[in-house]
């Protein structure tokens, strides 16, 4: 199974551009009633119409991308549309499925759109306002699919047209002509993305229930208004009417505070830059090429960073030869994902190839590296509906000691939408009380898996019932102030949390910008009438801003606690914004009436004996 992030991983997910319309010049007065008149602010917002634009995040907690002029007659006002990793580089039967299943915002009314709606949305996603990522779409009515392009010097997208890079004609090939044929054969069956639409009623945006009605929240600034429009500042303002008592309680059975500090990490920029922009004609040799971008390193991790590099910009993942199912096994294997020497010719593999190229140019330079595999895990896992498959990473000796890569997860890709590509640094020398949620040694011998135990590389390894039992928490969450380890405590204490649902671009960008957690709820969901704490560290320039049900409750102080206890379900999300007005969904959570917690039986069983 193919386990790196697909171009789902530099899709932004949760960016829900503009999710406020544009900043108002002149910021509402702030109201200063006291609790007695609550019940008249509670009323007056009982009569409004809440209103959305274009870019506004929707009640499903999806992006507001269409309205409709006639609503009055057909009952329905806006389009919102919601993609996640899940709906990415799937057969269409499948996608179509997960849009059914979908429970986005706690509705069940999504659908997957016609091709007009699909161009609608492209037509509104204005640059750097939204992104949806280039590829094949699936559009209702069958398995056709649609081709959808970005042009990053006129920042457009064009429906119809499938870039390059999706292509299987483009792959370097050798003048064989068998191979070529097979690259032909495997167009057959090519997967695609699915986008999930709904319908915005009427009666949702006319409904009687103020955001005071819904949510007891204090800890939240009064101060900025930038972003945010005369009926957001006002929303925002009546929800502060309804403060709970600065003597709330933590009530909820998940609440986690970080005790630990998080690895710090090498800045590799220069390096990777160097690396980057290395002419490398196309016939030097894999030992040519380790040697020249190797060249500046002093050390032997400068080497292995550099190698990181260059496979990571260049070698891209062969999705269409790895799931392909007209291919057999013998013909992707004669292909060359698994090959180094067939990846580095065709700059394209799967995880093998791209770790045992690393091992191939690291032996160029003087670089001891080990290929191992076992079992990968990806987003959206659960012990009730696994998400494990095979994956090959590296293991390198650097001095006295051992150093975790995973080379294929690192590779470049577009973190916000402005087209230039991005290491996921978070994959390069890697901590293994992390590393370990996503990544079980365990080679297959005779078609058995066999755990490793010292190639975790803990000093309390753990079981593979474990490793299934733990949430699929990726490095990248190192960035923003989680320890493995940490997690690992807390979940053998707590079996009935579970993973926090975020977006590994989100996760990395906020890091990078310098936000970190504090406290925060180790699970995916909220249960109503339960007191939730957050607390985030949050740089200047930054913001953290909560919705609920698409509404905004406010923006979060820095190191500053912030309780809420939410007395209706729905969705509520935090939101990050970097300072450039852009919205993206940092943490999810789905607010219900009683936890379901099926996995906690399991989770105390693995975690038994540890």
């Amino acid at each position: 199974m193919r386990l790196r992030k697909l171009i789902a991983a530099f899709v932004a997910f949760g960016l829900l551009s503009g999710g406020i319309a544009s900043a108002q010049k002149s910021a509402v007065k702030a109201k200063t009633a006291k609790s007695a008149k609550a019940s008249a602010v509670t009323k007056k917002v009982a009569s409004r119409v809440r209103d959305y634009n274009v870019g506004d995040i929707g009640p499903g907690g999806g992006f507001i991308f269409l309205e409709n002029k006639n609503y009055k007659s057909d009952g329905w006002r806006y389009l919102e549309a919601y993609w996640s990793d899940e709906l990415f580089n799937v057969k269409y039967e499948d996608g179509a499925k997960l849009v059914s299943k979908l429970r986005a915002g706690n509705k069940s009314d999504w659908f997957v759109p016609g091709e007009s709606d699909l161009n609608e949305l492209i037509s509104a996603l204005g640059y750097p306002k939204g992104m949806l990522p280039p590829g094949r779409y699936y559009v209702s009515g069958g398995k056709k699919t649609v081709g959808m392009s970005f042009d990053v010097k006129t920042k457009k997208r064009t429906l119809g047209k499938l870039p390059a890079r999706f292509d299987a004609s483009n792959a370097k090939l050798s003048k064989n002509s068998k191979l070529a044929a097979l690259e032909g054969k495997r167009s057959a069956s090519l997967l695609g993305n699915v986008v999930a639409v709904r319908k915005v009623t009427v009666s949702e945006i006319t409904s009687s229930r103020s955001v005071a009605d819904l949510v007891r929240i204090r800890g939240i600034s009064r101060s900025s208004s930038a972003g945010r429009t005369q009926q957001d500042q006002e929303i925002e303002q009546e929800a502060q009417q309804a403060q709970a008592p600065q003597s709330q309680s933590v009530s909820s059975a998940t609440a986690f505070t970080v005790s630990s500090q998080a690895p710090s990490r090498t800045d590799y920029s220069a390096l990777d830059e160097y690396v980057r922009t290395l002419p490398i004609p196309a016939s030097d040799s894999i030992e040519t090429v380790a040697r020249k971008v190797c060249q500046t390193a002093k050390n032997d991790k400068e080497k292995a960073r550099a190698i990181f590099a260059w496979i990571g910009y260049n070698i891209a993942y062969d999705n269409d030869t790895y799931y392909s199912t007209t291919l057999s096994s013998s013909e992707k294997r004669e292909i060359g994902i698994y090959d180094p020497d067939k990846t580095f010719q065709r700059r394209m593999g799967v995880c093998e190839g791209y770790s045992k190229l690393f091992i191939k140019m690291g032996e160029a330079v003087g670089l001891h590296s080990e290929y191992c595999s076992g079992y990968g895990k990806v987003g959206g896992h659960t012990v009730a509906d696994p998400k494990l498959g095979s994956h090959g990473w590296n293991e390198v000796t650097v001095g006295n000691s051992k150093m975790l890569i995973d080379v294929t997860w690192g590779a470049a890709e577009s973190q916000d939408g402005t087209g230039v590509p991005e290491l996921q640094d978070c994959w390069f020398d890697c901590d293994p009380g992390t590393f370990v949620f996503t990544h079980f040694p365990a080679p297959s011998v005779n078609q058995t898996r066999t755990p490793q135990p010292e190639k975790q590389h803990l000093s309390k390894p753990i079981s593979e019932a474990m490793f299934r039992a733990l949430p699929g928490m990726k490095m990248n969450y190192i960035l923003a102030g989680f320890v493995g380890q940490d997690i690992i405590n807390f979940t053998k204490s707590h079996p009935q949390a579970w993973r926090v649902k975020s977006y590994d671009n989100v996760i990395t960008m906020a890091g990078k910008a310098g936000v970190r957690v504090n406290k925060i709820e180790l699970s995916d969901q909220i249960v109503v009438g339960d007191t939730c704490r957050f607390n985030f560290k949050i740089p200047s320039g930054k913001s953290v801003m909560a919705y609920l049900n698409g509404s905004p409750l406010g923006e979060l102080k820095n190191n500053t606690d912030f309780d809420i206890s939410c007395t209706e379900a729905g969705s509520l999300v935090f939101y990050f914004n970097q300072g450039d007005g852009r919205l993206w969904a940092l943490f999810v959570y789905d607010v219900v009436n009683s936890r379901s917690a099926p996995q906690a039986s399991a989770v105390s069983s693995a975690f038994a004996s540890y």
